[in-house]
């Protein structure tokens, strides 16, 4: 198994009583595997997101990624993770303006120092951005700027890709246009890929679906 969360809980202070956000949720994510994480706004899901990518810490419970308990490491063991073996898509892209197409997909890569191994031709072409690599983020279309974050995360090969509604700014067809390819890149490269979506629709195209509500996750 690629991913384990076990019994994972979060609460956030608040004026009055803590708010519970995360309530003993437990998953299983296996190499090559697509699964989408649906629940409303607030529901948790870009906690839970937040917390497996080491981006935000426990209260209590275990997220074991190739053997590693994420919710044990320090911030610096977790910032190594993140940076060698776990890709992030952000639905706000956090490209980087003023570096180049081309400097931005290979930014995470060259992180990772595998920079060298990234055939930036044939990313740029299953992306559709061969002919935008010399352009920035600010020429480009939101749906072009969502391919090249999509990029950044897979050129560097990550064994895990965490995708936090990264379809919510686009319209119907290019989100589906870019869902369809984060899959696809995910799927061949074999990397277990947790998305984070609104969309029926979408959901429905992963191969499980889970339903995050009060705190709690359900099939």
């Amino acid at each position: 198994m690629l991913l384990t969360v076990h019994d994972l809980k979060k609460t956030f202070p608040t004026g009055g009583d803590p708010v519970t956000v995360l309530d003993g949720v437990s998953l299983e994510l296996q190499p090559g595997e697509v699964i989408a994480l649906t629940g409303e706004s607030g529901s948790g899901k870009s906690t839970l997101l937040h917390i497996v990518g080491g981006l935000e810490p426990a209260d209590s419970g275990s997220v074991h990624f190739d053997g590693q308990d994420i919710v044990a490491m320090n911030d610096s063991q977790r910032a190594n993770l993140r940076r060698t073996s776990i890709g992030v898509v952000f639905q706000q892209f956090n490209l980087i303006p003023s570096l180049t197409v081309r400097q931005n997909l290979t930014f995470q890569a060259r992180l990772a120092e595998r920079g060298d191994d990234v055939d930036l031709d044939g990313l740029a072409a299953s992306l559709g951005l061969d002919t935008q690599l010399n352009k920035f983020p600010e020429d480009l279309s939101g749906g072009q700027q969502q391919r090249v974050a999509i990029g950044r995360a897979i050129a560097a090969k990550p064994r895990l890709v965490l995708a936090d509604e990264p379809t919510g700014n686009l319209d119907e067809t290019t989100g589906s246009a870019v869902f369809e390819l984060l899959t696809k890149l995910a799927r061949e490269t074999g990397a277990g890929l947790l998305i984070a979506t609104h969309s029926e629709r979408l959901a429905s195209a992963a191969d499980r679906r889970l339903h995050l509500s009060q705190g709690k996750l359900a099939v």
